[in-house]
This record gives structure tokens, C-alpha cells and sequence, in this order.
């Protein structure tokens, strides 16, 4: 299972850019994933059935069977066309296997840390490519959209790395790394957001920095905060000057980064419609798109809760798979994976994942309290949760392979190690009272 996830985490992170970008591959390698996904789904319920070990909460279970009977009501429910919903459930479901992968089997802390240094090395070589996709690739490019590393596109690279650079700071704040490597690995995956000028980074980076020394022990907090702090004022820096370079060498005009965000320009780039802000191409933005979702399944009753159901706007390169709402990926409501989520779930669906978010967020933050890895890995996660959210809002990440995969899989993994070490101690205190018990027999054997 050690090799098949080696192997899915090397395809995530080359085969979309490979053939969708690059096309120096066929398309079909894109499916590779999907192929190691079916393999894993195979593997995982084989060793459920023979070891009967399930190493995580029942309340993740119930969440999954509530998602599931709330699915099923909503295609039910729009009488959902049958190759709509199979293009949903390829979505829904493709990752979901490396969810349980870590809590049917576990993985040793050896192979945790070769996967990290795995992915340490996929996130530091993002730099070079980046770097020849805006000067040697590219150079006569006036947008920093050109550069995606090997993703699909810069906003993709940009979540990835700034998740990375929250799981580094949990890392040395348990001081499972050194200051010295912390601050050359957070300049390697800091490079590569500034120069695909990605402005979600400046909302992104602040929750990486500050959730992690918010949630760390009371006596080490201010020291981390004034730490924190200096690190965050020299990122924007940088990213302020990078911004500022390639506006005036490539575009031509001298706007600053902070000109970005006064009141006027980021509402007619947030939300031009909501705002009644005219727009050459009357174009959708990022606010505008939740808000017309919801107006949408709010015109019935039942539609607002349960959405237009599965698949009913999931796009496929498949005419038979085809999305059986189409007239909502042309509206461009599907460019960002909230109002996806909230047309194709309703709004009991998107609550039953808040839930979820708050169940991993609380065994995060019981695990954050241990030391060693797995406290580092848990306190810079419950950074991660709130910027997945935050990127739910800002791109379609739900299809990408390199976020979802990792992020399910390291889900699975800290919501299994959570449980473990609840069993453990449970295990410890039971038998601590059963040789307590046995000493005190002992002593009124001996008073008789």
C-alpha cells in the first residue's frame, strides 16, 4: 500500500500538466490515478474484511452514511439523469479510498517521513519550473498566469504550497525540524506564489502563519506570534515587489498590490454583479458566484436543501456523462467549487460538510497537544483546513488531483492517529487500574 501511494503522489503532481498543459502524453495517463484510486478501494476493503480493524471514530462513519442517503435523496428527489450522477460519483468517490487507506492500514513513523521528504522534494523542484515558465518558457508573458509549476494552474500551485509552508511551521513549532531548515525550505515554497502573482496568497499566507502559534501551548504563543509576525511582513514584502516588478516590466503600469485591495477595486473584482458594478463582459466574480448559486436552488423549498442533486453541473469530457444542468457551468457558476458544492448539494449538504471540517479540526487540535511529528503534522493541518476552505471559494479545486488526494489522505491519516492514541492511552489506564487493583488484593491477602 507504502508503494501504491508513493506512486499516486507522483502521478497527482505530474500527469494533469503533463498531458492537459504540456500534452506531451497522451490524455489517457490522466486516469492513472483513478486506476491506483480502484486499486486501493480493492485493497482497503480486502483488509477491512481481514483484520476487522477500523482505526477511526464511528462518527465518521455516520457522517459518510448521512452524505451518502442525503445523495441519493437529492438525485432521487431531480430524478437525476443516470450519466450525470456517474460523472459525479467519479468525483465524489475517486478519492475517498485514501480517506481509509491510513486507518485500515498504519503507516510507520519511517515511512511517514520518507513521504514527507517525498513531497518536500516535489515542492522545492516547483521553484525551477516556475522560474523557467516566466523567463525561458514564457518571457514575453504579461501575467503571472503562465506560471503553474507542474499543476494545472498557478492558483493549484499557490494552495498547495502555501498548505506546505502551514505543515512546516507546525514542524518547528514541535521542533521537529530546526529554525535554519524552516527558514530555507519557507523560502523555496514561498517563491514560486510570488511569481504567478496569485492574490489569493495574500489572504491564504496570514492563516498558514497565524493558526498554527494561535492554537500552540499558552507559555510559547507570544514568542511564536513576534516570530510570525516579522516572517509574514518580509513575505508580503517580497510578494509586494515581485508584484510590483512584473506589473510595470510586463504590463506597463505602476499599481501596487495594496492598490488592489482599496474598497473600489477589490468589490469590482470580488463581486461586480452583487455590487450593481457594470463590467465590459458582464463577468461573474468570486462573490457573485456563491450569491447566484444560491438564488438559483432557493427558488424551491426542496431544491435548497437537497441542490439540483449529483452531477447535475459536473462537467465531462464524456458526451454520456454529460452534466444534466448545463446551463450552469455556461452561466460560470461552477469556476470555484462552493457554489459546485451548493448547486449540487443544497444547503444541507454543504452544512454536513461544515461538520466534517469541524470533526477533523477537533481531533487535530486533541493530537496538536502531543509532541513529535504527528503533534507537528496536527497543528500545522488545522491551518490547512481553514485555507481548503478558504480555496473553495477561490478556484475549482474539488477535480484537481494533487490537492484532494493528499488532502483525504493526510484527513484519514490524522483523524486514524487521533484514534490510536486515544485507544493506546485508554489501553495504558486500563491497565494501570487492573495493576493497582492487583497490588491492593495483594495487600489485603496479606493483612489477613
Amino acid at each position: 500500500m507504502y508503494l501504491l501511494l508513493i506512486l499516486l503522489i507522483l502521478a497527482s503532481f505530474s500527469l494533469d500538466y503533463l498531458s492537459r498543459i504540456a500534452q506531451v502524453i497522451h490524455p489517457s495517463m490522466s486516469l492513472i490515478p483513478e486506476l491506483l484510486s480502484l486499486i486501493a478501494t480493492v485493497l482497503v476493503l480486502g483488509r477491512l474484511v481481514r483484520t476487522k480493524r477500523f482505526d477511526a471514530n464511528v462518527k465518521y462513519l455516520v457522517f459518510f452514511f448521512l452524505f451518502g442517503i442525503h445523495l441519493l435523496n437529492g438525485a432521487i428527489i431531480n430524478e437525476a439523469d443516470t450519466g450525470g450522477v456517474a460523472a459525479g460519483l467519479r468525483v465524489y468517490l475517486k478519492f475517498l479510498p485514501f480517506f481509509f487507506v491510513p486507518i485500515v492500514y498504519q503507516f510507520s513513523e519511517r515511512q511517514m517521513k520518507s513521504l514527507l521528504l517525498l513531497l518536500t522534494a516535489i515542492f522545492i523542484v516547483q521553484l525551477p519550473i516556475s522560474v523557467l515558465q516566466r523567463w525561458v518558457f514564457f518571457p514575453d508573458k504579461a501575467t503571472g498566469d503562465v506560471v503553474r509549476g507542474s499543476l494545472e494552474t498557478g492558483a493549484f500551485l499557490s494552495t498547495v504550497l502555501v498548505g506546505a509552508i502551514a505543515m512546516l511551521l507546525g514542524l518547528y513549532l514541535k521542533k521537529v525540524i530546526s529554525g535554519l531548515t524552516f527558514g530555507w525550505l519557507l523560502f523555496l515554497f514561498f517563491m514560486p506564489t510570488t511569481l504567478n502573482e496569485t492574490k489569493g496568497t495574500v489572504v491564504l499566507l496570514p492563516l498558514a502563519l497565524g493558526i498554527p502559534v494561535l492554537f500552540m501551548q499558552n507559555q510559547k504563543r507570544f514568542r511564536g506570534a513576534l516570530m510570525i509576525a516579522m516572517i509574514g511582513g518580509v513575505a508580503m514584502g517580497i510578494f509586494a515587489i515581485v508584484y510590483q516588478y512584473t506589473q510595470v516590466k510586463f504590463v506597463g503600469q505602476t499599481d501596487t498590490i495594496s492598490e488592489f485591495f482599496e474598497p473600489d477595486r477589490f468589490q469590482h473584482y470580488m463581486a461586480p454583479r452583487t455590487a450593481g458594478i457594470e463590467t465590459a463582459d458582464e463577468r461573474y466574480g468570486r462573490v457573485d458566484v456563491v450569491v447566484a448559486a444560491a438564488q438559483e436552488i432557493a427558488k424551491d423549498p426542496v431544491t435548497l436543501l437537497v441542490g439540483f442533486g449529483i452531477g447535475s453541473v459536473t462537467a465531462s469530457p464524456i458526451p454520456q456523462l454529460s452534466a444534466y444542468r448545463p446551463e450552469y457551468i455556461e452561466m460560470g457558476l461552477t469556476e470555484s467549487s462552493a457554489p459546485y458544492i451548493l448547486l449540487e448539494t443544497g444547503v444541507l449538504g454543504v452544512l454536513l460538510w461544515v461538520v466534517f471540517f469541524i470533526l477533523v479540526f477537533r481531533d487535530c487540535k486533541s493530537l496538536s497537544r502531543r509532541e513529535g511529528m504527528i503533534g507537528g503534522l496536527a497543528l500545522g493541518w488545522m491551518a490547512v483546513l481553514p485555507i481548503f476552505v478558504v480555496a473553495l471559494f477561490y478556484k475549482a479545486i474539488v477535480p484537481v488531483n494533487a490537492i484532494m488526494y493528499l488532502f483525504w489522505f493526510m484527513c484519514g491519516y490524522l483523524v486514524s492517529a487521533h484514534y490510536r492514541a486515544g485507544f493506546a492511552a485508554a489501553e495504558h489506564e486500563q491497565g494501570s487500574l487492573a495493576a493497582l487493583e492487583r497490588e491492593q488484593l495483594g495487600v489485603a491477602i496479606g493483612q489477613r
